[in-house]
């Protein structure tokens, strides 16, 4: 199958970011690095965003290296690397319903 120049597709790189993230903040940012190569390789009618999910307490290194909480809403945006907040299943099991609700 081969892909219309006059389509525009949206791929996303999605990435699973740990609360303690020290130990990996080296390999996100060859993996960051990467994509922008990616980008710059890519047909004007492809956009390509970085989803990284990752737990609320975890933005400060992301928003250093420009992520961002907003979504694009448009093919003309710019590509992003966008956060999405994101509870891992173990701690899932410990936390109430008030307190899910306290943190989204």
């Amino acid at each position: 199958m081969s892909c219309d120049a006059s389509w525009n597709i949206t791929r996303g790189i999605m990435a699973f970011l740990p609360s303690k993230s020290d130990h990996f903040n080296a390999e996100f940012k060859h993996l960051y690095l990467s994509l922008g190569y990616v980008r710059s390789l890519q047909p004007p009618n492809i956009k390509t965003d970085f989803l990284i999910f990752t737990p609320i307490n975890n933005d400060g290194f992301l928003q250093d290296i420009g992520c961002t909480t907003e979504k694009r809403v448009s093919f003309d945006d710019v590509e992003r690397c966008i956060i999405i907040p994101h509870l891992p299943l173990e701690v899932r099991s410990k936390i109430t319903i008030s307190e899910l609700e306290e943190i989204y």
